[in-house]
C-alpha cells in the first residue's frame, strides 16, 4: 500500500509510517526536543537551588541545628522568585517560533482580514444597490400616479388641470 512515500504491506503500516514521517519532519518536534535536551542544564540545576534549600533547612533541623535550618529556609524563600527568572529567556530562546512559522501566521491572518473584507464590502455593495433600487422604483411609482392624475384631469376637466399645473409641478420635479 502507497502512502505518499514508500510502499508498505498493510494499510495500518502504510498510515503508520507516514504519521512518524510527518512527526519527524516536524519543525516544532525537534524545537521541543531541543528544549527538553538544553533545559536540565540551563534552567534545572539553578531551578533545583529552592528545592535543595528546603532540604537543607530539614536536615539542619533534624539535627539540631534551628539556626541555620531558619536561615536556610529564610534564604531558600527570599531567593526562589530569582532562581525562576532564567526560566523565561532560555525558554524564549528556544521555544520562540521561527520566522517562516511567523510568516506563515501572518499570512493566515491576512487572508482571514481579507476575506472579512471581502464579505463587509459585498454586503455594504448589495446594500447599497437595494438602496438605490428602491429609491428609484419608488419614485418611478410616483411618478406613473402622478401622470396618470394629470391625465384624467386633461381629459375630464383641462381648466382645472392648467390651474393647478400639475404639469409644470411634474416637470420641476423629475427633471
Amino acid at each position: 500500500m502507497w502512502n505518499g512515500f514508500s510502499y508498505e504491506r498493510t494499510g495500518r503500516d502504510a498510515l503508520m509510517d507516514q504519521k512518524w514521517r510527518v512527526r519527524w519532519s516536524d519543525p516544532a518536534m525537534w524545537r521541543d526536543l531541543r528544549f527538553t535536551g538544553i533545559a536540565p542544564f540551563a534552567v534545572g540545576l539553578i531551578a533545583a537551588i529552592p528545592p535543595a534549600g528546603v532540604a537543607a533547612a530539614v536536615l539542619a533541623f533534624s539535627r539540631s541545628l534551628p539556626f541555620i535550618g531558619i536561615l536556610d529556609l529564610v534564604v531558600t524563600v527570599a531567593g526562589a522568585p530569582y532562581a525562576w527568572r532564567s526560566v523565561e529567556p532560555v525558554a524564549v530562546r528556544f521555544l520562540h517560533a521561527s520566522p517562516v512559522m511567523m510568516l506563515a501566521d501572518r499570512v493566515d491572518e491576512l487572508t482571514a482580514q481579507h476575506a472579512d473584507t471581502t464579505v463587509a464590502q459585498a454586503a455594504e455593495i448589495r446594500r447599497i444597490e437595494r438602496d438605490l433600487h428602491d429609491g428609484a422604483q419608488a419614485r418611478l411609482v410616483a411618478l406613473g400616479l402622478s401622470l396618470a392624475t394629470a391625465e384624467k384631469l386633461m381629459e375630464t376637466n383641462p381648466d382645472q388641470a392648467k390651474a393647478r399645473r400639475i404639469l409644470s409641478y411634474l416637470r420641476k420635479r423629475y427633471r
